[in-house]
């Protein structure tokens, strides 16, 4: 069989796969390409590497300033008025 019935009996790639490569028993490596969809021999080991996660910034910095300036006013009006308190 070829690489890619193999890839496709299994599920195909998903959405997170990457590159496909071919580890031969004698240790030599090739990659899948378009043109590349060689025999499989026995033993070989066919790799599937994962796509490195997107990087996401879901953080709402506004909120993050508000949150920090709400604590730091409440905090400081605490000190202020214990401060008061002990004259």
């Amino acid at each position: 069989m070829r690489i890619r019935e193999y890839l496709n009996q299994s599920g195909g790639k998903t959405k997170y796969g990457d590159n496909v490569y071919v580890t031969e028993p004698s240790g030599r490596t090739h990659k899948l390409s378009i043109f590349n969809n060689m025999k499989v021999q026995e033993g070989s080991l066919i790799t599937v590497r994962a796509k490195a996660p997107e990087k996401t910034d879901n953080i709402n910095w506004s909120e993050v300033v508000k949150d920090s300036f709400t604590i730091l006013t409440g905090a400081l009006t605490i000190v202020y008025l214990a401060d008061r308190v002990s004259e």
